[in-house]
């Protein structure tokens, strides 16, 4: 079985010219689909050399090429007629201006699979876009929830992720999407719970406690959960945090915490924490489980930050009051419970 290539015309291509070129260059076509969010296309490649399939996803506007078997002098005629991406012009699409095409850069980067475009997607995890941002930070939370053998490679991909907003929203996208333990997460989980930001530590003891990584109790019994400099949380937050861990500790040891009586109601607090740090819920949204999921569950992409507001400043992605130290946080416009 010959090995599959795939190759991608430039971005704003007409797809129905490149069609057209396929033709000319001999290729046949064979067959047609269409789907939902994608259009799929089977072509023979000229005297039986191979087969193409030409497939434009819909959902960001790009057709690629999956290729079996092409000889060099059929990619050179389409590469003369079509104008294909090399590595380099598609290193370009991640800083350009319009996010459609960021957002292409992140779709190729993902279908190539090649590590040389990790750091630029990890740079759009907080673009001003918000699909954009959002459509990156799945790409980093696969790339380490896929990598079960190379623990070395997801570590170092989650440690050199400067921002602890992306580090906390790729440990909930992990959660999110990996019911199943493997070696690369537990070895970010691992890290996590070490890391310097506290948010990132609290969000590492659930996903701990929800992979059952037993052999992480003694560090979740010593991690700290005091928050950063010039950070303040509210007595009953604290709380909550504090009693996360105490919960973690209770699975990891294999105690099981019985149901209340309706008149227990400390007991039946204590309970629905158990439940919501297990990731059992029972479709009840309370306060507890709101703060439980604040740590464990990806934040929506929002609308994003503004820009060039008189009075603030920006710096590093970080909003400050012009001609002060003091940091700003910014609430995109979405729901929020009180």
């Amino acid at each position: 079985m010959p090995e599959e290539q795939i190759l991608f015309p430039p971005p704003n291509s007409d797809w129905q010219e490149v069609k057209r070129q396929l033709l000319q260059t001999g290729c046949s076509l064979l067959n047609t689909y269409e789907y939902d969010n994608e259009s799929f296309s089977v072509w023979d490649l000229p005297c039986g050399q191979g087969e193409l399939d030409f497939v434009v996803d819909l959902t960001v506007d790009l057709g690629y090429f999956v290729v079996r078997g092409m000889p060099d002098k059929i990619r050179d005629e389409l590469s003369d007629s079509i104008g294909l991406m090399s590595n380099a012009q598609i290193e370009q699409l991640f800083q350009d201006t319009d996010p459609l095409r960021r957002r292409q850069a992140i779709r190729m980067a993902s279908l190539l699979g090649e590590d040389s475009f990790v750091d630029a997607v990890m740079r759009l995890c907080h673009d001003l876009d918000p699909q954009v941002a959002h459509e990156a930070k799945i790409f980093c939370s696969e790339t380490l929830g896929q990598s079960v053998n190379d623990t070395d490679d997801a570590v170092q991909l989650f440690e050199s992720t400067p921002d602890p907003r992306d580090r906390r929203q790729i440990l909930r996208w992990l959660l999110q999407d990996f019911s199943q333990c493997n070696a690369g997460i537990e070895a970010v989980v691992i890290s996590a719970l070490a890391d310097v930001d506290w948010e990132v530590r609290v969000t590492a003891i659930i996903a701990a406690a929800r992979y059952k990584l037993k052999t992480q109790a003694k560090k979740i019994a010593e991690c700290s959960l005091e928050p950063g400099p010039g950070q303040k949380i509210r007595k009953r937050d604290k709380e909550i945090i504090h009693g996360i861990r105490q919960v973690a500790l209770l699975l990891l040891s294999g105690q099981e915490i019985e149901q209340p009586s309706s008149d227990n109601l400390k007991h039946a607090r204590w309970w629905r924490l158990y439940r919501a740090v297990a990731g059992a819920n029972n479709g009840v949204l309370d306060t507890i489980q709101v703060a439980v999921d604040y740590f464990a569950k990806p934040h929506p992409a929002g609308i994003g930050m503004p820009v060039d507001v008189p009075g603030l400043k920006y710096t590093n992605q970080q909003i400050y009051l012009a001609n002060t130290n003091i940091e700003l946080q910014w609430v995109p416009a979405l729901p929020h419970i009180r």
